[in-house]
């Protein structure tokens, strides 16, 4: 298998972080510290153990240039590679064609000459003419005809010779400037339909075409939606072997699937039963993950996603790379066709293979003079061994490897599932999810404190785990664990056992259901009388208040209690978000008294479960994370109108609720209610000023 040398000096047999567990096939990580440990990590780690060769080539590169050096860094990164990693899109290797190419336009010399009058338009770095012209499209060698459809708000379209390409990101005008610093034999020297197609396919918007022999839902974002998710090699691989191969996927019965990326891994079998040698030699990565798959047989580096080491941006491709101070940056790709090719096979190859290690070395240690010792820190690796031991001697734990976490039984019957979130996608370190026999996979609310998150990710676990190993005696340590056994009865089921069946019944009805069937009465009677009383509080209902004015402030905001509060402080954030035009921007905080900002709106959020709950409903509202602008806001940009996910708000708000406000009317349908109420005032959320025009950025 691929990256065993053990050049750290660590024993290949068993886990790089906790040094207990026996390392997994091809890998230099345990199962329990890979799923819980990795993650969370102080440092970015590798699944893989590094080669001594790939670290003695990225140290002369880190010696021999300096971080400004991009260019060079990058072409001597590349030259390092197989000859086939740097010129797999040349002309010379077996073509992969699906179609019959439409007769030319125009002859090759006219097509010569209206590409160079379009080069010409491009290296002025007039953004809106080159989109024109992007647009309008333009001739490739042999006949093909290129369309690149891109703006703000929009998914990038490609049209290649008649076939549209949707693609989430697609670095059309830094694909053009590229092409216009080569001369005419050069641009006829490569294979224009597979470049174009795996760039495509790169940044998909939809992992799998929706095909007629087959009826399933479309894949989201395989790069989620943002540019700092993992990278699911499942779905790219699955996409561009269908795209370039043509092969008719046979039936898979993907609803019993919970989301895309096991739809990919049960498909992909079926899409390369009939590659043959030419398509494995074309693309070179495919033959490297046939090789770490041991023929496909085994995907279990593809069940392990990986940060992207790419990405797009204004349209242009660039690189991620590690700064000094922790934050990732990026840096533009230099117009060298062998360079793009040697990147995206390295981004692409299966963690373990020379090309992938090195680029991934290479970005991790940009800004250090030489690569730093690829294990986990001392109080990380300190930690694991703790909980590692910790796990393997209680029969009442276990690893779901299928899901990535730990599942424990705890005192009270219930079961508890506990997930570490990556730490580029989430504030929080750890996920929580409680099932009882009646209801399953009910989630359980856990706001670290930032002290407790500047902790080991294994320390953190471990605490956690401790209260939910024995929840009858240790749940008042966490109120919301105390919320969902009393709301599931099992505080008191130990001394329930003399209730009749149609009590016990009664007992376990949805708590939410129950509440929203008073909702609706309280609605049905509110809307059939003429003259509104104050409602009674029968059922511990609460008075039905006259509704506030947009905006709400902060100076009415900061003096109510948390059930009053945050019903309002939403509502406020969804008539802005879903109000402000393609292209706006919004301010977002990270830390609990920072400020969101919106056009002409501006909140104060207190806590870190208010900054959460907006978190979660930006994407919901059509917005995508842009950049992290400091360590205290995020930028968000909107980018398309969403219809209103009534189900998303709902179990966002639910668990809030339970802790705030049990008892109390629906938060959903009070801000259903507001946001309704508000979106018939009159309040001007255009702003005719607003800069709607993306500027570029050299920093995430």
């Amino acid at each position: 298998m691929m990256g065993n040398d053990g050049a750290d000096g660590t024993n290949d047999n068993l886990c790089i972080c906790c040094g207990i567990e026996p390392a997994m096939d091809g890998m230099r990580w345990g199962q329990i510290c890979h799923a819980m440990i990795r993650p969370r990590t102080s440092r970015n780690m590798p699944s893989t153990n590094i080669r001594r060769e790939d670290i003695q080539i990225v140290d002369k590169i880190l010696d021999n240039y300096s971080p400004q050096a991009t260019a060079s860094r990058l072409r001597e990164l590349v030259s390092s590679f197989s000859k086939i990693d740097q010129s797999w899109a040349n002309i010379h290797y077996p073509m992969i064609r699906n179609q019959t190419a439409l007769d030319p336009l125009m002859s090759e010399e006219d097509a010569a000459q209206l590409r160079q009058r379009i080069f010409e338009v491009i290296d002025e770095d007039d953004i809106e003419e080159c989109q024109r012209l992007l647009r309008r499209g333009f001739p490739l060698p042999g006949g093909l005809w290129l369309t690149i459809l891109e703006g703000p708000g929009t998914p990038s379209t490609v049209i290649l010779e008649g076939k549209i390409q949707v693609s989430r990101s697609f670095p059309g005008q830094h694909l053009v400037k590229m092409m216009s610093k080569m001369n005419e034999s050069q641009i006829a020297s490569i294979d224009w339909e597979v470049f174009v197609k795996t760039l495509c396919t790169l940044f998909p918007s939809i992992g799998i075409r929706r095909r007629r022999e087959l009826r399933f839902q479309p894949f989201r974002y395989a790069l989620g939606r943002s540019g700092r998710t993992n990278f699911c090699y499942a779905s790219v691989l699955l996409s561009q072997i269908t795209e370039f191969t043509g092969n008719k996927l046979e039936p898979v019965d993907f609803r019993k699937h919970s989301d895309e990326h096991a739809i990919a891994l049960d498909a992909l079998p079926h899409a390369v039963e009939h590659l043959s040698q030419s398509e494995y030699g074309r693309l070179p990565w495919l033959g490297q993950w046939r090789e770490a798959t041991e023929n496909w047989c085994n995907p279990s580096f593809l069940k392990r996603n990986n940060e992207a080491m790419i990405q797009v941006r204004n349209g242009h491709l660039h690189i991620r790379i590690q700064s000094m101070g922790g934050r990732t940056k990026i840096r533009k790709i230099p117009m060298d066709i062998s360079v793009w090719q040697g990147i995206i096979s390295a981004q692409l190859s299966p963690p373990g293979s020379p090309q992938h290690d090195r680029l991934w070395l290479l970005l991790e240690n940009w800004n250090l003079g030489s690569v730093a010792p690829a294990i986990p820190d001392e109080p990380d690796r300190t930690a694991a061994k703790t909980l590692v031991k910790q796990i393997l001697a209680e029969d009442r734990i276990h690893l779901v490897q299928s899901k990535q976490a730990i599942e424990i039984q705890g005192t009270s019957g219930a079961s508890y599932l506990i997930k570490t979130k990556p730490k580029y996608n989430s504030r929080d370190s750890l996920s929580i999810q409680g099932s009882t026999p009646r209801r399953q996979h009910q989630l359980i609310c856990i706001h670290q404190p930032p002290e407790q998150l500047k902790l080991p990710i294994g320390d953190q676990i471990g605490a956690i785990l401790l209260v939910c190993l024995e929840d009858l005696d240790n749940h008042p340590l966490i109120s919301t664990i105390t919320e969902f056994l009393r709301r599931n009865d099992l505080l008191r089921s130990q001394n329930a056992s003399n209730f009749s069946d149609q009590e016990q019944e009664e007992q376990h009805l949805p708590y939410l259901q129950r509440r929203n069937l008073r909702a609706l009465q309280e609605n049905w009677r509110r809307n059939h009388r003429e003259a509104i009383d104050a409602w009674d509080r029968e059922d511990g209902h609460i008075e039905h208040e006259r509704l506030p004015t947009f905006p709400i402030t902060d100076d009415v905001l900061q003096n109510l209690e948390p059930r009053q509060r945050i019903p309002r402080l939403i509502a406020n954030a969804l008539v802005a978000l879903r109000g402000s035009p393609i292209g706006a921007q919004a301010r977002v905080p990270c830390l609990p008294g920072g400020f969101f900002t919106i056009l002409r709106l501006t909140n104060m959020y207190q806590t870190s479960e208010e900054i959460d709950l907006l978190r979660t409903l930006l994407p919901v509202c059509g917005w995508q994370l842009e950049r992290d602008e400091d360590n205290e806001v995020q930028i968000w940009r909107r980018r398309e109108n969403l219809e209103w996910d009534r189900a998303t708000i709902f179990n966002s708000l639910a668990p809030l609720q339970e802790v705030h406000n049990p008892q109390g009317r629906p938060w959903w349908a009070t801000i259903e209610e507001m946001v309704a109420h508000f979106m018939n005032q009159t309040w001007a959320m255009r702003r005719w000023n607003h800069p709607l025009v993306e500027h570029e950025s050299a920093e995430d």
